[in-house]
């Protein structure tokens, strides 16, 4: 199948959608049509572009500029709906067979209401995923969607800033490079790129923490006072999801005619504006939000000066169509993001004379269109398409201090050059320019068919396309005053000419749904199909066809008991394949140039002083990097009972192929020099050198699919809604990770030492492979106490850490299995052969026993509360102490030092308020 392109699979994907055509004629039951008006409670008045979510067809639809819609459905089976627009507290209802017309009228949200939930809720029978609306959203306090963890199984409260960067993480202990870049995020249906990104420079090549590269997408910048809700699915994705390995973000963003609100908020190290408004420009016009948030951010009060700051801006234009009688909803959103004033600031920098800046600016535009067509082939096509430009520079003015004697590597060429000294000290500048480029579209289309009284199939096909260029100069630097003097150099290449990234995927996903009197089944069967163009041919994944198939299975039984109480359980099992693509920055490395000292000749008089370089050029290329792949299942049980509902999730997954930089050793031979006369009095010449041959080793620093992370564990939720003894919700979740970092790449190592001022003249293959094994299990406690005749919620959140251990796997061999020479042969050898012969004595690698003790963190234990009060439909205010209360006690670590982890407690207020 690699010769298959992926536009030929959409081809078979469309055929097999065309041969389930005849089962529309093949429906049983009568039609019928629901008329229906989603109307403000207390005013009356229409709520236009109301979501409408049917719940069993998993389709959503929205509300015409009256606040109306029309639903066809088999008039002999009821039909669950979800109603949600922004401002107001959703709501869910029934239609039973028979109803032809009605009326929903939705509540302004408000504490007011005893319905008021402000957790995750999970409604999906066949996954795990969770959804948090608006409400819960700000009750959290979060300043960048990274927040939103915590109100998950298995989530940790993350330090009160938003200073530095930090990696997603999903469903493990710790986090890592691989696991974050395969964390998709994807807003109203578009995902974000986070491919283009390079970093090519010594000293900091593929990694900096400033940078994004190869790390997914920065989580600070995107606000939650544009988001309407975020569902986070940590388990297996949607046929119609990909380019990720590690589950998906998906956010919605505001929309429709909301109140003019305000939200500032203050603690000790953040400072919070947000200001947004939803209208209605006409009845033919539709609606447009319009939002704009601030935030700094620093992680010590000390330092104002290092304060993350951000601001970003939101336009959410929508509308409904009426074309050849059939209902176009048409959506454009625009946004703006930027970090600025980014000046680090700190002591070493400000008594060296530097500077050091980074800015960040990305501008958006997608547009959605629906057509609700109704037809018997197919019920919605959706296209999606969208383009956003990010600028992205990191700029430093260092002064470098050398502490010996270096040499300037300058040459452009490979072969043997005159090359220069640097100065003692010296100030230079260099520059990080990235300006990536995305452009996505999608199409899709899906079809409902009510089989029969009891089965009904959803089926959905789609194609998308991606395209990513990054348009920035790269590495800005010059060459003669190198920022981190080395004996390697990466010549700086544009950014602008490397190729463009094209991804395009083609998939198809069959939901089917059985229900007969207290029994329904449900099953999801998916797959997708990836090639990446525009690689050159030699490459292992052009235009190779990636498969991911889907599948998940539930079963649910209800039951009603001698009390008249419903008892659900519900059973569900999933696995899944996921592949994360490489990035442009693995694509495309840079060479590198190693330089070697032929002749070092430092005289005392400076006129006198001559040097020869021997230029070798290392190619980091690697055409065999292949895509990152985790394979994921899943088993789950939930359970429903009057107010009470339990979840228990067990999943393993195995992600094999990460790509990392990874040291190669390769020997190279040149002409190195000496002086025929030591006592000579000028500038040395050819004529006045002796010629050798000199050997040595050079580093190759290659992109190679090395990295691998299982991760296994269980995940628990019990929810008990409204204890009225003490008029509080309590949810109890929490979750056990165990997580398995290692390489799938032997280690080579060449021992530091010298012989006679010769480098050591071997490198060593070492099998079994570096492990980190890391363990958690976690409690988090919520108590919501709703007072709604007061309008008041006090929250009280506790946190136990109950087990975090880490250890190395000791497996790690300290004898190599072959040795590499300087000509580049390589043999086997024996830990016999290796203790017996001395010239190989050093190649026996020792490790401290300490290395492997297991480290454990003594039970720890945190307190949050929050209290908020409403005064009236326009002002809710809230305090909140977070860390309040700390138990982390000390511990001695596997080198037996006293240390302790502990989050420093803050206090701040939040106030929102709500006008015409």
């Amino acid at each position: 199948m690699k010769n298959i392109s992926s536009f030929q699979s959409i081809f078979y994907l469309l055929s097999l959608y065309l041969l389930s055509i005849p089962m529309v004629m093949a429906q049983k039951g009568s039609k019928a049509s629901l008329q229906a008006s989603v109307v403000d409670s207390q005013t009356g008045t229409a709520i236009a572009f109301a979501t409408v979510v049917l719940t069993e067809r998993q389709l959503s639809l929205q509300t015409d500029i009256n606040g109306q819609f029309t639903i066809e459905f088999n008039g002999q089976t009821s039909l669950s709906l979800q109603i949600s627009s922004l401002g107001y507290m959703p709501k869910s209802i029934v239609i039973k067979p028979g109803e032809e017309h009605l009326v929903i009228a939705l509540a302004l949200q408000s504490i007011g209401l005893s319905e008021v939930v402000v957790s995750a809720s999970y409604t999906n029978p066949l996954t795990s995923e969770a959804k948090v609306d608006q409400q819960a959203l700000e009750y959290i306090n979060p300043i960048s969607v990274g927040d939103i963890f915590v109100l998950l199984p298995g989530g940790m409260v993350r330090p009160n800033t938003i200073n530095t960067r930090e990696l997603i993480s999903s469903r493990q202990v710790g986090s890592d490079k691989s696991t974050s870049f395969g964390m998709g995020v994807t807003v109203d249906g578009v995902p974000m790129q986070n491919d283009g990104y390079r970093l090519q420079m010594a000293g900091i090549t593929g990694s900096n923490a400033n940078l994004t590269t190869n790390t997914g997408v920065d989580l600070r910048t995107l606000s939650t006072d544009h988001i309407q809700q975020v569902e986070i699915n940590k388990g297996i994705s949607s046929a119609s999801q990909g380019n990720l390995s590690s589950g998906n973000i998906k956010i919605t963003s505001k929309k429709g005619k909301s109140p003019l609100r305000t939200r500032v908020k203050f603690d000790p190290l953040n400072k919070f504006a947000y200001i947004g408004k939803g209208m209605l420009l006409s009845p033919k016009l539709g609606t447009l939000y319009a939002g704009l948030d601030y935030i700094s951010s620093s992680n010590d009060l000390r330092e104002v000066k290092s304060a993350y700051q951000r601001i970003t801006g939101q336009l959410n234009y929508d509308n409904q169509f009426a074309f050849w009688g059939k209902s176009i909803d048409f959506n454009l959103r625009g946004s703006y993001v930027s970090s600025f004033k980014n000046r680090k600031d700190d002591e070493v920098i400000r008594l060296k004379g530097e500077n050091y800046k980074t800015s960040y600016t990305r501008y958006g535009l997608s547009a959605n269109v629906v057509a609700n067509i109704h037809s018997p082939i197919v019920d919605e096509v959706t296209f999606k398409a969208s383009v956003d430009y990010t600028s992205d520079l990191l700029e430093h003015y260092k002064k470098v201090e050398n502490v010996s004697v270096q040499i300037s590597p300058s040459a452009l060429e490979a072969g043997e050059h005159e090359a220069s000294y640097l100065p003692q000290q010296y100030y230079t500048f260099y520059a990080f320019e990235n300006k990536p480029m995305n452009a996505y579209t999608s199409l899709s289309a899906n079809k409902f068919l009510q089989l029969s009284e009891y089965l009904s199939m959803r089926v959905l096909v789609g194609t998308n396309l991606t395209y990513t260029k990054n348009k920035g100069a790269g590495v800005i630097v010059d060459p003669t005053r190198p920022p981190y003097p080395s004996s390697t150099f990466t010549r700086p290449r544009s950014n602008a000419s490397i190729p463009a990234l094209i991804h395009q995927a083609a998939y198809a996903e069959t939901k089917l749904r059985y229900v007969v009197n207290t029994h329904e089944w449900n099953a999801s069967l998916g797959v997708r199909t990836t090639s990446m163009y525009n690689l050159p041919k030699d490459y292992l994944l052009a235009s190779k066809l990636l498969i991911e198939p889907r599948l998940q299975l539930a079963y649910t039984h209800s039951k009603t008991l001698a009390d008249q109480a419903l008892l659900i359980n519900s059973f569900r099992i999933g696995f899944g394949i996921e592949n994360k693509l490489p990035s442009i920055d693995f694509l495309y490395p840079d060479k590198v140039y190693q330089d070697f000292v032929a002749f070092n000749g430092y005289f005392t008089e400076e006129h006198n002083r001559y040097v020869l370089i021997n230029t070798h050029v290392l190619d980091p290329l690697n055409s065999n990097v292949r895509e990152n792949k985790n394979k994921k299942i899943e088993l789950g049980w939930d359970m429903k009972y009057k107010k009470l509902s339990l979840s228990i999730t067990a999943f393993k997954e195995q992600m094999n192929g990460g790509v990392e930089y990874f040291s190669i050793y390769e020997p190279v031979a040149y002409t190195a020099y000496k002086l025929k006369d030591s006592s000579i009095d000028h500038k040395p010449t050819k004529d006045d050198l002796d010629p050798y041959q000199k050997r040595d080793f050079t580093i190759n620093s290659t992109p190679v699919n090395s990295a691998k992370v299982v991760k296994k564990g269980i995940e628990y939720r019990l929810f008990l809604s409204k204890v009225e003894a003490i008029a509080s919700d309590i949810e109890i979740n929490g979750a056990y990770y165990h997580t398995l970092y290692t390489s799938g790449v032997p280690v080579m190592h060449r021992p530091a030492i010298t012989n006679d001022n010769n480098l050591y003249p071997y490198v060593g293959y070492y099998d079994g492979f570096d492990k980190q094994y890391n363990q958690r299990f976690n409690t988090n406690v919520w108590i919501n106490t709703h007072l709604p005749v007061w309008k008041l919620i006090f929250s009280n959140f506790v946190q136990i850490t109950w087990l975090d251990t880490y250890r190395l796997g000791d497996n790690v061999s300290k004898y190599p299995s072959r040795i590499m020479d300087l000509d580049g042969n390589t043999r086997e050898i024996t830990p016999q052969e290796i203790e017996g012969n001395p010239a190989f004595s050093a190649l026996m690698r020792s490790f401290s026993s300490a290395m492997y003790n297991k480290e454990r963190l003594p039970i720890s234990m945190l307190w949050n509360v929050k209290l908020t009060k409403e005064f009236n439909k326009h002002v809710k205010l809230s305090f909140f102490a977070n860390n309040l209360l700390q138990l982390s006690p000390s511990y001695k670590t596997k080198f037996q030092r006293t240390q302790r982890r502990a989050l420093a407690p803050f206090f701040g207020s939040e106030l929102i308020v709500n006008l015409f």
